[in-house]
C-alpha cells in the first residue's frame, strides 16, 4: 500500500534527504513513539527511529495514517 504523504511532508523529506523507504520503516517499525497534545493534539503521533548519527521523526495523523511532517535531529554523543 502506498504511503499517504502531505505535500509539506514531501518537501521536508526532499530538503532533509530522507528517502521514502526510511519514512516507511519509521512508520511501520519505530524505535518509539509519543503524542504531544499541546503541540499536535491527540489525533497525531510522533514516531521516531535512530539511524547511525541521526534520528528520523515522522508525525502521523492517527485517524487515517496520513504522514503530516518529517524531520531529522542529530544524536548527541
Amino acid at each position: 500500500m502506498p504511503l499517504r504523504i502531505t505535500r509539506h511532508a514531501r518537501q521536508r523529506m526532499r530538503a532533509r534527504h530522507v528517502p521514502e523507504e526510511v519514512v516507511r520503516e519509521v512508520c511501520e517499525d519505530p524505535d518509539d513513539s509519543y503524542s504531544s497534545p499541546e503541540r499536535h493534539g491527540w489525533a497525531r503521533e510522533v514516531r521516531w527511529r535512530r539511524y547511525d548519527g541521526q534520528v528520523v521523526k515522522v508525525v502521523v495523523d492517527v485517524a487515517d495514517g496520513l504522514i503530516v511532517s518529517v524531520w531529522t535531529t542529530q544524536v548527541r554523543p
